[in-house]
């Protein structure tokens, strides 16, 4: 045995808290080591002395004091197992149920109301299947048609005309196309004109509407006829 295992002993040998084994090595090191036996017969000698000093009673507040103290303790010690977040958590959020606890009452039962009304009114508000309606099919576009003409005196050979027909039927201007030649007659020009002039024609239509359109018409010996 070396001397600092020796000095970490002999606390323990002055106390008479060493066991046996360990004591007889230590005794067996004291006999050849000077500077622990020293050591030794000073830890003796201060605890002679600090026995031989006088005992003072303890106050009975200081004891009331150190119960107060271990009971606190104690109590820490037995929630140790808790982690304070966890804790402090569910504290928070019973606190706020708590305070939640009066609207989210009011919500079920206005939920509950709902339902229930829901239930009651919800047959007679049952849709019921409609019987199909026979649908007149509405024509987005018709072209211009003749109405109405006066017997014309035109000679024999055919005459065509492009014609500008106007909502109301009337027509507004015409046009002669590639091809023909009456138009250099000015006494053919006029009849032709006459009988534009005395024609009526059944407007085009847009959705319904009545709306600007170009006829072709061809014009005969008393006849006129729509050519598209």
């Amino acid at each position: 045995m070396d001397c600092r295992l020796a000095q970490s002993l002999i606390h323990q040998a002055v106390e008479s808290r060493l066991p046996h084994p360990e004591s007889q090595q230590l005794e067996k090191h004291l006999e050849n080591c000077v500077a622990c036996v020293t050591r030794l017969t000073q830890l003796r000698s201060l605890r002679a002395n600090l026995q031989r000093l006088p005992r003072y009673a303890v106050p009975d507040m200081l004891t009331w004091r150190l119960r107060v103290l271990a009971s606190k303790h104690c109590q820490q010690h037995s929630h140790r197992h808790t982690p304070h977040w966890i804790a402090t958590t569910i504290k928070r959020l019973q606190l706020a149920l708590d305070g939640w606890q009066p609207a989210v009452l009011s919500m079920a039962a206005g939920l509950l109301a709902a339902f229930v009304l829901f239930t009651l009114w919800a047959p007679m508000y049952a849709i019921t299947e409609s019987r199909p309606v026979d649908d007149v099919p509405l024509i987005i576009h018709t072209k211009a048609s003749l109405k109405s003409s006066w017997s014309t005196t035109l000679p024999g050979q055919e005459i065509i005309v492009d014609v500008l027909v106007d909502h109301e039927g009337r027509m507004l201007d015409y046009w002669v196309p590639p091809g023909q030649n009456w138009h250099s007659d000015p006494k053919l020009r006029r009849s032709v004109e006459n009988t534009l002039l005395c024609t009526q024609f059944q407007p085009a239509t847009h959705f319904g509407r009545p709306a600007l359109s170009v006829l072709r018409i061809s014009l005969h010996k008393n006849q006129v006829d729509v050519r598209g």
